[in-house]
């Protein structure tokens, strides 16, 4: 079986034929821990090392995927703070008042700028609105 976390390669498994099984719980437990670490980091840390934490947190999570390999060490990522909870398919992605990495983005094909933010707690890049990150 093949991990899809390289931190607790136990947790979540995914067989040959594409069925996923393992402790969601303990995944989640984990996901929302390592997002209360940063918040806290963030009371009491300059924006950079926080912005360093968090991508730590998403190299590691990521590691085994080498398309993801310095996807969030660029300049263009900002550290901010969400405003209010967003939740997608997958549940909750971002709490009110978490701590994230975001960037914004616009093309000459696009009507508006797009705003990425990483979701620590969920461990995926999500799609949001610039208003919902101060």
């Amino acid at each position: 079986m093949a991990s899809l976390l390289t931190s607790a390669p136990t947790k979540l498994t995914v067989d040959a034929d594409g069925r996923v099984s393992g402790d969601f719980m303990a995944e989640w437990a984990e996901q929302t821990a390592e997002q209360e670490l940063v918040n806290r980091a963030a009371a009491v840390c300059r924006r950079d090392l926080v912005r360093r934490l968090i991508v730590a947190l998403a190299d590691r999570r990521h590691a085994a995927y080498s398309q993801y390999a310095g996807h969030w060490s660029g300049p263009e990522w900002n550290v901010g703070t969400i405003r209010a909870d967003i939740r997608t398919k997958g549940g909750l992605r971002f709490a009110a008042g978490d701590v994230v990495i975001y960037k914004t983005f616009s093309a000459a094909w696009m009507s508006r700028a797009d705003t990425t933010a990483y979701s620590v707690r969920g461990g995926v890049d999500c799609a949001i609105s610039l208003g919902d990150v101060i």
